[in-house]
């Protein structure tokens, strides 16, 4: 019995085959290509699934409802207008909508619509393990200690191993995978494409009279060209052909003249190295910029270079007094006739105005009534600075700055400059104490 299907999805439904690997039934199925789905699935009951289909992995999926479910995932062969070969899916025993067998993700068919498809998270129900510890375990096997190989270890390896395998094991580098080599139509149809040479390509002169020109475009084999001499000493005044890169191709030509084996070179290095083969409206600005955000060059940089300080900026000044509070606590001092040995000092940024309130203890509550205190004569303030004290940042000092809309400022750690004003009250307030 055919099960109506509603029309809003009918412009996605297709029609296609599915049957177990090896197999030579084709059991039609009704196809749904769901662009928001990340995964694929079909119905328990299209084919007999086993053992032998299980791929052994499964994945997590959550729907409207966040509720996660595990899916095992089956191999099959699916036949349709999209994808055609063998796929992976998960199995479930029903799905959302009635009359499809087949849900189509964005896993096999979303190349048709998104142009790079990051794989889902897959579960394994089996571990793997890796004999072979990386670079890292094999320099340092005292911090890896868990990944390093013994003697009789390595021997154990050498016997069972055989003889292409570890010699294919040899031959393993660590360099990235760059590829230095693009085929030339590429090439030109980025160069074609590319708006930033549209200017480039009007100033094209005929090869005949590039002799007569020190700078000048040109086409080779329809490849975008630039004749440069230069009078530099980097390169002796010879002429050189430079190839005019688009901003596709841009990314790969300043990691493999800057990064790895290239040395993490300076600007004016990097970009004579690039001027030797290759050109781009603004080059040296595009090297100085991607030397300035390399991760590498920013966790070494020069032995001899100092890093500047932040430059200073100038201090707002708030119009009204009592808007901006600085407060802190001094102590302990020598108790009292009420047995109070702290004080809690209060100051306004923009006057100066200090008071202090002796405590028995610096908790947050008696900070508080402290504090309440003088809000009760001064008014409640827009903004209250202070250090990082376990009094100033628990969630009871900071439930009570929010229901009165207060804004909280934190000082750096060690770093008392930050309540400088405060800091010398306390000096002329202990010099009266004595």
């Amino acid at each position: 019995m055919k099960v109506h299907i509603d029309p809003d999805y009918l412009p996605f439904v297709t029609e296609g085959f599915v049957s177990i690997l090896g197999s030579k039934n084709l059991v039609p199925v009704t196809i749904l290509r769901d662009t928001g789905a990340s995964e694929s699935f079909v119905l328990e009951s299209v084919l007999p699934f086993s053992a032998e289909t299980d791929s052994g992995n499964s994945v997590l999926i959550r729907g409207i409802g966040l509720n996660t479910l595990s899916v095992p995932l089956h191999k099959l062969r699916l036949d349709c207008g999209l994808v055609k070969g063998e796929v992976v899916v998960g199995v479930r025993p029903s799905l959302p909508i009635e009359g499809i067998d087949v849900i189509l993700g964005n896993n096999l068919a979303g190349e048709h619509v998104w142009p790079v498809v990051f794989p889902s998270l897959v579960v394994s129900a089996k571990p793997s393990f890796l004999k072979i510890p990386d670079e890292s375990a094999q320099s340092f096997p005292e911090v890896f200690s868990a990944c390093a190989v013994t003697r009789s270890m390595s021997r154990g390896d050498l016997v069972t191993a055989p003889a292409n395998e570890m010699a294919t094991k040899k031959s393993v580098t660590t360099f990235p995978v760059i590829p230095l080599s693009v085929p030339r139509s590429d090439l030109i149809k980025e160069q074609q494409a590319d708006p930033t040479l549209e200017a480039l390509r009007d100033q094209i002169v005929p090869v005949e009279q590039l002799r007569n020109v020190a700078h000048g475009y040109f086409l080779q084999e329809d490849v975008l060209m630039r004749k440069w001499l230069s009078h530099g000493s980097c390169f002796l005044g010879e002429a050189i052909s430079q190839v005019v890169v688009p901003v596709k191709l841009r990314e790969l030509v300043l990691t493999s003249s800057h990064n790895d084996v290239a040395g993490h070179m300076g600007v004016r290095k990097t970009y004579n190295r690039i001027l030797r083969h290759f050109f781009w409206p603004r080059l040296k600005r595009d090297v100085s910029e991607f030397i300035k955000t390399c991760h590498t060059c920013q966790l070494t940089g020069k032995p001899n270079q100092a890093i500047k300080p932040v430059p200073l900026f100038p201090i707002p000044v708030l119009s009204q007094p009592f808007e901006y509070l600085i407060i802190d606590c001094v102590g302990p001092l020598p108790r009292s006739k009420k047995g109070s040995s702290y004080l809690f000092t209060v100051m306004c940024q923009t006057t100066r105005f200090p008071a202090a309130y002796p405590l028995r203890s610096i908790t947050t509550k008696s900070v508080l009534k402290a504090l309440t205190q003088f809000f009760s004569l001064f008014g409640i303030p827009k903004v209250i600075q202070s250090d990082q004290g376990s009094n100033f940042t628990s969630n009871l000092f900071g439930q009570v700055l929010q229901q009165l809309h207060i804004k909280h400022n934190l000082s750096s750690a060690y770093h008392a400059q930050s309540q400088g004003a405060l800091e010398r009250f306390h000096q002329t307030l202990k010099s009266l104490l004595r």
